[in-house]
């Protein structure tokens, strides 16, 4: 070896696959995966619990006491709110935004955000039918509503979008992003209550629902071959740098 040079190991794609082992990050990917399906076992459960008589009786009282504090400034808020996040809407554009980002080479991000939308509307849906929950009485009502009251579909889809937001903006934004978007997603939450079309438990359990779809889908996203294939999606809408440089470091 040359004065001076430094050899460094050359990092080659199968490096950390090889001897039959998937790596640590293949272990927490199963781990991951492991939380989501606990999640949505927890979301089920949960489902069966709020729907009993008591806690029935004591989510209509939350109802009441939250609808008297209505007013012509809060109304609209709250209608505003809730039209943002919207199930069906977000559903729609669990495709159209996808289809966007492959136009714009963003390959990886157009997977990841059609996982968290496409999964989070999944995972609601199937929670709903499942469970199938009553609405609160229609007294409370502000707006028209439709299928099972657990989990809340615009709760569920307020935190995809928030996740989505991540995904989308550069690094040095993202902690502001989910700051103000778990903001957002609260509000959206609290609307749905305010409204009268929700139990306050609803609101939790559409939470819940996205965050089952989330953890579920960063566990196969650390699993071979997505654990390879989303950064190699990501790098070839960047640019053509190779991926796994042949030779790295040089002396004086």
């Amino acid at each position: 070896m040359s004065a001076g040079r430094v050899r460094v190991p050359v990092r080659t794609p199968d490096a950390e696959f090889a001897a039959g082992t998937y790596g640590p990050s293949a272990a927490l990917g199963a781990r991951l995966i492991c939380a989501g399906v606990g999640l949505g076992i927890v979301l089920l459960l949960l489902g069966l619990f709020v729907k009993t008589g008591p806690m029935t009786s004591a989510g209509t009282d939350a109802d009441w006491l939250v609808s008297s504090a209505r007013n012509g400034l809060f109304t609209p808020v709250a209608k505003a709110f809730t039209l943002v996040a919207t199930p069906e809407l977000w559903a729609v554009l669990g495709f159209v935004i996808p289809i966007v980002l492959l136009l714009a080479r963003r390959r990886g991000q157009a997977l990841r955000v059609f996982g968290v939308l496409i999964g989070t509307t999944g995972v609601t849906y199937v929670a709903k039918a499942l469970i199938d929950e009553h609405r609160p009485t229609r007294k409370l009502w502000l707006e028209s509503a439709s299928s099972g009251s657990f989990p809340s579909g615009h709760s569920a889809a307020a935190w995809a979008i928030v996740v989505t937001a991540v995904i989308l903006v550069p690094p040095v934004a993202k902690r502001g992003v989910a700051i103000g978007g778990a903001i957002f997603a609260v509000f959206v939450m609290g609307s749905r209550v305010y409204l009268g079309v929700h139990y306050p438990g609803d609101t939790v359990g559409g939470a819940l629902a996205a965050a089952t779809a989330v953890v579920f889908l960063a566990g196969l996203s650390r699993m071979p071959p997505l654990r390879r294939w989303l950064p190699a999606l990501d790098r070839s809408g960047r640019d053509d740098r190779p991926p796994y440089p042949s030779r790295v470091g040089t002396g004086r």
